[in-house]
């Protein structure tokens, strides 16, 4: 759907400040009509104001930044893309346990419009999701250092500790045509407050085809 994918144009924002943090992100948004993304390259902020929904199970209304736009032909048999990030998560102080979230990375293939979700849920637990199909999950925090890596064949999702990386998921993932990866963030049930801060980011191709 096009309407969802946001120009890199800084948007007309009544926050003339809020403006100008989004006009420092060189990332594509989606979703990102009612200016939930704002920050820089360097700290992106998912800031949720307990207004509303912005869910991703049936329909895709959740909040993304565009990281990678990739063939897996470039991959080939060795090659591995590898994505880490900082991610801190700050819950409003009247919170009261039913305003659920996701937040990490997402994977979309668009050969067979599979969508993947390797995130943070609800300050306690891993998680792996199909988009609207099904799950995987493991306990937790709320400062992480987190990592993802697309390789042939493979999505490798796991937590980075002191200078140890320790594998979280890892799944099969359809190999053909182009794939995209990027942070996102959902919220359901009920609305609440949530910022959701992504730092450090960093993107490296490892043995890929020129």
């Amino acid at each position: 759907n096009d309407k969802s994918i946001d120009e890199k144009k800084p948007k007309q924002c009544k926050n003339k400040e809020k403006a100008a943090l989004y006009s420092t992100i060189s990332y594509k948004t989606e979703n990102n009509i009612d200016e939930i993304i704002s920050g820089s390259d360097k700290e992106i902020i998912f800031n949720f104001d307990n207004s509303k929904l912005y869910n991703w199970w049936i329909e895709d209304e959740a909040p993304k930044i565009l990281l990678v736009n990739e063939d897996f032909e470039r991959i080939a048999k060795d090659g591995e893309i590898k994505i880490t990030t900082h991610m801190e998560v700050e819950n409003g102080a009247e919170t009261a346990g039913d305003e659920l979230y996701q937040a990490g990375f997402y994977v979309k293939t668009l050969i067979n419009d599979n969508s993947y979700a390797c995130a943070v849920e609800n300050d306690s637990r891993w998680i792996f999701d199909r988009v609207g199909n099904s799950g995987r999950k493991q306990s937790i925090r709320k400062e992480y250092d987190i990592f993802l890596i697309i390789k042939d064949k493979k999505i490798v999702f796991g937590e980075t500790i002191g200078e140890n990386d320790r594998i979280l998921f890892e799944d099969d993932i359809i190999s053909e045509g182009i794939f995209e990866v990027g942070l996102m963030c959902k919220t359901w049930n009920r609305p609440g407050i949530l910022k959701v801060i992504f730092k450090d980011i960093s993107v490296k191709y490892l043995d890929i085809k020129v």
